[in-house]
C-alpha cells in the first residue's frame, strides 16, 4: 500500500509540474496539452472513439504473433540443442538476426505479405521465433551439469532427468526471456499498425491523431498503450509466481 501511495504522489507531482509548464506557455498547447486536456481525451477515447475495438485488434495481433513465433522457436531451439555442431553453425546467424532493428524489417514483410494483418502477425512471429531459439539454446547451456551427473549416478533415466532437472531449470531461464518477448511484441505491433495499412489498432489511432493534430487524444492513446503493456507484464509476473514458483529461487 505504501508503494502505491508513493507512486500516486509522484504522479501528482508530475501533473503539477506539467500544469505549471502549460500555464507558463513554454510550449504550444499543440505540442504539450495540459494534464486536464489529456484526462478529458482519455475519457473521450473510451466513450466516443470506440477504443475497445482498436484494443481488441491490437491484442489479437500481439498474441497471435507471440504464440506462433514462441511455439515454433521453442521447438526449433530444442531440436538445435540436440547437436553441438548445429549450435555452432547457427549461433552466429541467430545472434545477427537478434541484433537487427526489427522495425526495419517492416518494408520486407510488406513486400512479401502485403500490409494486412498477416504481415503484422508474421513480423511479430519472426522476431519471437529468433529470440526464443536463442533463449532455449542458452537455457540448456546453463543447466547445472553437476545435478545431471548426480541424477545419473542415482539411476535416473533420460526422461526422468529431463522432467526433474532440465525442464524446471530451463523454464526458469525461458520465463525471463518471455517477458522480453512480450515487451518486444508490444513495440512491434504498435509500430507496425502505424506504418502498415489497417483500419483498427492502437498504433493506427496514435498516428491518426498525430496527423489530425489531435495532440491530447494522441497522448491519451499513448498512455493507454503504456497501461496495456504494464498490465500484460504484471499479469505474466503473477502467472510466473503462481505456476513457475521455483523461478528466482
Amino acid at each position: 500500500m505504501k508503494k502505491i501511495l508513493i507512486q500516486i504522489n509522484i504522479l501528482i507531482i508530475i501533473g503539477f509540474i506539467w500544469s505549471i509548464i502549460f500555464d507558463l506557455k513554454i510550449f504550444s498547447p499543440l505540442l504539450l496539452p495540459s494534464p486536464q486536456m489529456i484526462i478529458t481525451s482519455f475519457i473521450n477515447i473510451f466513450t466516443k472513439d470506440n477504443i475497445f475495438l482498436d484494443l481488441k485488434y491490437t491484442l489479437w495481433r500481439l498474441f497471435s504473433g507471440l504464440l506462433l513465433g514462441s511455439t515454433l522457436g521453442l521447438i526449433t531451439g530444442f531440436l538445435i540443442s540436440l547437436s553441438k555442431k548445429i549450435i555452432e553453425l547457427t549461433t552466429f546467424w541467430l545472434d545477427f538476426i537478434r541484433s537487427l532493428p526489427y522495425v526495419a524489417l517492416i518494408p520486407i514483410f510488406m513486400l512479401f505479405f502485403g500490409t494486412g494483418d498477416q504481415a503484422k502477425i508474421y513480423l511479430i512471429a519472426f522476431v519471437c521465433f529468433a529470440i526464443m531459439i536463442l533463449n532455449v539454446v542458452q537455457s540448456l547451456k546453463n543447466i547445472n551439469q553437476t545435478r545431471i551427473l548426480l541424477a545419473k549416478s542415482l539411476g535416473l533415466n533420460k526422461t526422468q532427468i529431463f522432467l526433474k532437472i532440465i525442464l524446471p531449470e530451463s523454464l526458469a531461464y525461458l520465463s525471463a526471456g518471455m517477458k522480453h518477448l512480450l515487451s518486444f511484441s508490444i513495440i512491434i505491433v504498435i509500430v507496425s499498425e502505424m506504418f502498415m495499412s489497417t483500419n483498427y489498432g492502437l498504433g493506427k489511432k496514435i498516428i491518426n491523431y498525430h496527423l489530425l493534430f489531435s495532440t491530447a487524444d494522441m497522448y491519451a492513446t499513448i498512455i493507454l498503450t503504456g497501461m496495456v503493456g504494464y498490465v500484460l507484464n504484471k499479469t505474466y509476473s503473477l502467472f510466473e509466481k503462481r505456476i513457475l514458483h521455483w523461478v528466482g529461487k
